[in-house]
């Protein structure tokens, strides 16, 4: 099995949001491996003049394999591996500034990996952000005030550098890490822009949907009522009508008014399945004739009593 796979390791079944923190972790962890190893096999040996001097090199030795371990406790949760790195490097800085002094400026590491909790454990944790803060001010307090600013193990020119390499990486870090902050903060606001319009354009569809629906309503009431009106002026000819052939055609438009009358009630009942997702609308043919037949069936007569004729014929081919 590979320590390194890519950056990617252990992250693939959390969410993005939570695969990108982890991400940033096992890069933090990999970091840390390397110039704790680095520092034993590198450094250490160069700088072994001095008898103590072993201790933090044991030290880093431990260090560099157990923060290359740590992205494999991802598969225990997403917070494992974060509480675990903060552990580690805690106890990592506070055994190296006992041993070579705060000269070296090991303690100021602490700032860096609070300010990395937020990074690991997003602002949904901020609590147990804040505690490790916490105790990350306790911990260099405690070593300002118990450890002496050189403890004999390095040269003062060599605490001097300590001093120096640290500050810097520490104000490196720092400011990737307000980089990223800031760089989350503009994602956030982009992603708030996107969702914003995309409310706007379901406002503007479901206004744009109440507004059809308004007109198809007005345009069925109205379209109801022509058939109502015919089939009341249909019976009333009914009730007076003794020739039996004049009596068989009413009938049959008092029959054709209802038919008219039952397929626009229809069309609301599906009207309102569509809108509650019960149905789904196909295209399909429609037939001419049938829909000319009603509007004769309904207008006849009324064009009759004016003077006029509704008829229609279908087209002849010339």
């Amino acid at each position: 099995m590979h320590l390194f796979p890519g950056i990617r390791f252990g992250t693939d079944r959390f969410p993005e949001k939570v695969a990108r923190r982890l991400r940033a972790l096992n890069l933090t962890t990999w970091i840390a491996a390397t110039t704790s190893t680095l520092t034993f096999f590198v450094v250490a040996p160069l700088l072994d003049t001095t008898p103590g001097l072993w201790k933090a090199a044991a030290v880093n030795a431990l260090g560099g394999p157990i923060y290359a371990l740590v992205p494999l406790l991802h598969r225990f949760g997403s917070l494992a591996a974060a509480v675990t790195l903060l552990i580690v490097a805690y106890a990592d800085f506070f055994v190296l500034t006992y041993l070579l002094g705060t000269g070296t400026g090991i303690q100021m590491y602490y700032l860096v990996v609070a300010g990395l909790t937020l990074l690991f454990f997003g602002t949904e944790r901020v609590l147990l952000s804040a505690l490790f803060g916490v105790l990350a001010a306790v911990l260099i307090v405690v070593l300002e005030s118990l450890v002496p600013y050189n403890t004999g193990l390095l040269p003062p020119t060599m605490v001097f550098l300590g001093f120096v390499t640290t500050t810097i990486v520490t104000c490196i870090l720092l400011m990737i890490i307000v980089s990223y902050a800031l760089r989350e903060a503009a994602r956030a606001e982009e992603n708030l822009a996107r969702e914003h319009e995309v409310v706007r354009d379901k406002n503007h569809q479901l206004e744009s949907a109440n507004k059809y629906k308004s007109h198809f309503l007005a345009s069925a009431s109205h379209d109801l009522r022509q058939p109502l009106h015919a089939l009341n002026l249909f019976v009333a000819q009914l009730r007076g009508e003794s020739n039996p052939d004049e009596h068989s055609r009413l009938v049959a438009r008092i029959d054709a008014a209802v038919s008219a009358m039952t397929e626009l009630f229809e069309a609301l009942l599906d009207m309102t399945k569509l809108d509650a997702g019960i149905l789904q609308g196909n295209t399909t043919d429609c037939s001419v004739t049938r829909l000319l037949d009603r509007v004769e069936t309904t207008f006849a007569d009324a064009a009759q009593r004016r003077g006029c004729a509704c008829v229609w014929s279908p087209a002849v081919p010339g």
